[in-house]
């Protein structure tokens, strides 16, 4: 799988990212549970939509983590999902053409591999037997529900050393910086209420 294969706003497509997520797993599986076995590793720890780092795991019967860069969502009554579905509701069923390409990956992988678990929300939200997450609980949505297998780590970059090389950005007044991930990074709205509560004129550069 190349770089140039991968199109960072299939993460706002939620159907089309399951299909892909799946499709991955598929063709990479073979490969990486050949690898894992000669490395003989003592546990694996995966991002939560790599179904392919779950599925070593289970494979290899070696204990699975996962991390959580984005917010952790449970099931589909809890407080995560309907804060984190809600910005894709509007485009869900655009994409439905993506569902039979989705179902013949997973009979694949169930009848291969025996792999559970393999509905959107599962492929979505890969959970393992620890599942480490890289912001308070504070931020997560529901996050006093969610049991000790979550555990919250907290910022990732707060003892990070040094400078790093980037482009060098004219100061002038007061700066707030935003980062909104790769999915809803571009969110006029969100810039344009920011800017409205804290009294200032926007000045936007992606």
């Amino acid at each position: 799988m190349g770089q140039r294969e991968i199109d960072l706003t299939d993460g706002s497509k939620l159907l089309k990212l399951y299909r892909l997520i799946l499709t991955y797993t598929r063709d990479m599986l073979p490969g990486l549970t050949a690898q894992a076995r000669r490395e003989e590793p003592c546990a694996v720890i995966f991002d939560s939509l790599a179904l392919w780092g779950r599925a070593v795991g289970k494979l290899l019967g070696v204990p699975p983590f996962s991390f959580y860069s984005i917010v952790a969502i449970d099931s589909v009554c809890s407080k995560g999902f309907l804060a984190y579905t809600s910005g894709f509701s509007a485009d869900f069923l655009k994409y439905i053409g993506e569902v039979p390409g989705a179902w013949a990956c997973r009979r694949y992988l169930k009848r291969e591999y025996g792999l559970p678990d393999l509905d959107l929300l599962h492929v979505l939200m890969n959970k393992g037997d620890r599942n480490l997450i890289g912001y308070s609980r504070r931020f997560q949505p529901g996050g006093d529900k969610l049991g000790a297998d979550y555990l919250f780590l907290g910022p990732m970059a707060a003892y990070r050393q040094g400078e790093e090389n980037g482009e060098e950005l004219p100061l002038m007044g007061t700066v707030i910086y935003i980062s909104l991930g790769t999915i809803f990074n571009r969110d006029e709205r969100l810039m344009d209420e920011v800017t409205r509560q804290l009294g200032g004129i926007r000045s936007t550069r992606w």
